[in-house]
């Protein structure tokens, strides 16, 4: 039993639904100082055995993945020789698995609190009429940092656009207010829910927007990667279709699949479903493996709804292009990050410049042209084709000419 099950350590600590389901036995459902994972061959075992209630052990939040020191000893003891030494599960006793429930914010701690608007269009009227701004704009943001899942509303006059004053430094001469914030900026924005200690994770998620009612209005979405896929109801970004607005293959990235819209990602997941909900073969069904939160038109392209996040497009292009300078030319790359007083911060992948830091190495790239040598040049001209996707990109108004600075930048990029 060995290559079935392998141990697990143990700790002491308040535990959450998901710490749960490695300290609970699946099969007698008892806490034991000593657990033992689920591997692969048994799992086979079971989703053979048990099929629709569990088609994927360690995939399917309702159920313990664990079992105790007693069953592994009990399931080793069935073991048929007829069947080429495979556990006779026919003869271990198995908990009714269908009356598991799903938990609702399973990993909000015991103290963790939820508070949420109760009538979010009551809100967005009363904002418009202190406002006073007409046609507008709803952008919603979720994120999880900090310790809290959040959902906040940004609402965005259309006419202010690019009209709005670029501010500068109030003064205190000034007085109190004198400046008009913008509708983009922090100091305008709502929060409509938030969640202590909740994960990002699908069930928090779908949660939280049915609590809203997010789903009433016209909007667009602003979040990361994880849970822009968390939202469509996609598995993570290293599955075989990872992409949030197309059906783009893992090992064909460069090109463009057939756009995701609502309609589709909801028949691939009603399909999975239909088949058993079997996690390994998500995979045929476009890594589909839960119900989108988009309700309405099923021709919707994801990408109307949920924009490519600017700020991580950013993060990755400026630390990447800068850290592979570093590798080959680290007097030049210290230099100039130096004289543009910018340094790496700690994050969760580890060090790297923060949004702002990036923003002031791509608007001071000609003074990298200054001091670098000639083989660093290469690295000028891709950050400054990056820059320029920024400029033509990033914002309210998009460039005509956005096509090929686009294609020009893919092209210095990866040479």
């Amino acid at each position: 039993m060995a290559s079935l099950i392998s141990k697990t350590s143990h700790s002491t600590h308040a535990l959450s639904h998901e710490e749960h389901r490695s300290k609970v036995c699946f099969l007698c459902l008892k806490k034991n100082n000593v657990m033992f994972k689920v591997a692969s061959l048994l799992r086979s075992h079971l989703e053979t055995l048990l099929q629709f209630y569990l088609a994927n052990l360690l995939s399917n939040e309702r159920l313990p993945k664990v079992v105790c020191t007693a069953c592994k000893r009990n399931i080793s003891r069935n073991k048929s020789e007829r069947d080429g030494g495979r556990t006779n599960l026919q003869t271990v006793a198995l908990p009714d698995f269908s009356k598991f429930q799903k938990p609702i914010l399973s990993t909000r701690s015991q103290t963790g609190k939820r508070l949420y608007c109760n009538n979010l269009e009551n809100l967005i009227e009363y904002i418009e009429t202190q406002r006073e701004i007409g046609n507008h704009h709803l952008k919603f943001g979720i994120d999880g940092g900090g310790g809290f899942l959040k959902v906040c509303l940004s609402i965005q006059a259309l006419q202010d656009g690019n009209d709005q004053k670029e501010l500068k430094r109030q003064k205190y001469n000034d007085g109190v207010c004198a400046q008009t914030f913008k509708d983009t900026r922090v100091k305008k924005l709502f929060i409509l829910g938030i969640a202590k200690s909740a994960q990002e994770n699908y069930d928090n998620v779908s949660e939280i927007w049915k609590i809203l009612n997010i789903n009433n209005f016209s909007c667009t979405i602003a979040t990361d990667l994880k849970l822009a896929n968390i939202l469509l109801g996609i598995t993570s970004h290293s599955s075989s279709y990872p992409c949030t607005w197309c059906f783009s293959e893992n090992n064909n990235l460069e090109n463009v699949g057939l756009r995701r819209t609502i309609g589709n990602c909801t028949n691939y997941f009603e399909a999975w479903r239909n088949a058993g909900s079997i996690m390994k073969n998500s995979k045929n069904y476009k890594n589909c493996v839960n119900l989108s939160v988009f309700t309405g038109d099923k021709n919707t392209r994801v990408l109307e709804i949920i924009p490519p996040p600017e700020l991580h497009l950013i993060l990755g292009a400026v630390n990447k292009i800068v850290n592979h300078m570093q590798g080959e030319f680290q007097q030049e790359t210290h230099e100039w990050t130096k004289l543009c007083n910018v340094q790496r911060e700690i994050t969760h992948g580890g060090a790297g410049f923060k949004g702002n830091s990036c923003k002031i190495l791509l608007n001071k790239v000609d003074s990298l042209r200054a001091i670098c040598t000639v083989g660093c040049l290469k690295y000028v001209e891709t950050l400054k084709d990056f820059h320029r996707v920024v400029n033509e990109c990033f914002g309210t108004q998009l460039n005509p000419s956005y096509r090929e600075s686009i294609r020009k930048f893919k092209s210095s990029y990866l040479a």
